[in-house]
């Protein structure tokens, strides 16, 4: 036989018959368990099941953005200088020391998710227990990112929690146009050509600003300001007419920012040194105003009330 016929043969002998029979293949087999089918999916349930998904996304964003983006920002000075962003939960979400000196007061303050009142207490006190402020001295707070009516509800909050505290405020109002101005007399000017250092170029763009040179006329310059002592809330406008030709300089939130970043202290901190030397014939260069940022605010504060 050849090997292509015995082949052919094994094929033949080898191949067995299958029934398409189901009880056959059951009795050969065995019983199986059927699993139950599972309905099809209507349009109406995919529809329902993709609104789901959207509306977590939507919910996830929501609460990304107005949990972790600042809607406020205060800033606490005593000399360290401290900044709260606060979200719109009204939940502190970032602390930071603005100069070297905060640094020790915000590591050992508990503050994420907390109130800013709450934050605000706290690093009162680590304030005192570290030397910086004696009880009842003056700490310094600066609002920003909101309207004048809303820095109200946050005043109320902060007068409760320290009631034994003056609170002195220079706000940076949302809706306010109110723009800062310096007191810049020769003498100033002449402290600014004389200076090389991070501030110069902020000097010389306001005074570009301002038509450098131009002492040919004379303002009067006033700093509004609210002082909160135990829960009560005053106002105080002073003024001081300057009897010598000045120049205004407008400073910009931008100029404000750097200058303050320079001197390592908050805005709020170098708008109350600006008031001071606005309101003080004596102090005339560039140094002058240094010398007050850089002062404790119980000091600062001290000059400014003796403002006529």
């Amino acid at each position: 036989m050849k090997f292509r016929q015995f082949n052919r043969f094994l094929r033949a002998s080898a191949a067995l018959p299958v029934t398409r029979d189901e009880a056959f293949v059951q009795r050969v087999a065995g019983p199986t368990e059927r699993r139950p089918s599972l309905p099809a999916r209507t349009s109406f349930s995919r529809l329902a099941a993709s609104f789901a998904a959207s509306a977590v996304a939507f919910a996830a964003f929501v609460f990304g953005f107005y949990g972790l983006h600042p809607a406020v920002v205060l800033t606490v000075d005593a000399n360290p200088s401290i900044q709260l962003s606060v979200n719109h939960f009204d939940r502190v979400i970032r602390l930071k020391a603005l100069n070297d000196d905060a640094d020790d007061i915000v590591d050992q303050v508990t503050w994420f998710n907390r109130t800013p009142e709450t934050v605000l207490s706290s690093l009162y006190d680590e304030l005192v227990a570290s030397g910086y402020v004696d009880p009842g001295d003056v700490l310094l707070l600066g609002l920003s990112g909101i309207s004048a009516a809303q820095a109200e509800t946050y005043e109320t909050a902060f007068a409760a929690a320290l009631s034994a505290v003056t609170l002195l405020y220079m706000n940076d109002y949302r809706d306010s146009e109110a723009t800062v101005i310096l007191r810049a007399s020769q003498a100033f000017q002449e402290s600014v050509d004389a200076s090389d250092d991070d501030r110069s170029a902020i000097w010389d763009d306001a005074y570009s600003e301002a038509a450098a040179g131009a002492f040919d006329y004379v303002v009067t310059t006033t700093a509004a300001m609210m002082t909160t002592t135990a829960g009560e809330t005053t106002s105080s406008q002073p003024g001081n007419d300057i009897t010598t030709p000045i120049l205004e300089l407008s400073l910009s939130d931008r100029d404000l920012t750097l200058l303050a970043a320079s001197l390592d202290v908050s805005v709020a901190k170098l708008r109350l040194a600006i008031a001071v030397f606005n309101g003080t014939p004596a102090y005339q260069t560039t140094d002058d105003l240094e010398t007050l940022a850089r002062l404790p605010v119980s000091e600062l504060a001290i000059l400014y009330a003796a403002l006529d």
